[in-house]
C-alpha cells in the first residue's frame, strides 16, 4: 500500500486485512521516499499551497512503484 502528498513525499505500507471484522487491520509504515518530486506552486484562493506528488501505484505483477508528479516527470522506484 501506497500514499502520495503534495509535499512531495511517497509513504509505502505493509498491511494486513482480516476477515474478522472485530480485529482491526494491521498496518505498519516500511519507508518514506523523498527526494523524488519537486514541489510546483500553484495559486490558491488563499494564495498558499503547492502540488507535489500527484499519484502513485504499484505494478501488477512486479514490484515497481510509479509516480506522477506536477513537475510533470514520471518515476519508476525499484528495489526501494
Amino acid at each position: 500500500m501506497s500514499s502520495c502528498s503534495d509535499d512531495g513525499t511517497i509513504h509505502i505500507f505493509h498491511s494486513t486485512v482480516y476477515t474478522d471484522l472485530m480485529r482491526n487491520p494491521f498496518i505498519v509504515p516500511v519507508k518514506v521516499l523523498r527526494n523524488g518530486h519537486d514541489i510546483v506552486n500553484k495559486s490558491t484562493i488563499n494564495g498558499a499551497g503547492g502540488l507535489g506528488v500527484l499519484s502513485c501505484e504499484f505494478h501488477p505483477t512486479q514490484p515497481w512503484l510509479f509516480s506522477v508528479g506536477a513537475d510533470g516527470k514520471i518515476i519508476l522506484y525499484q528495489d526501494i
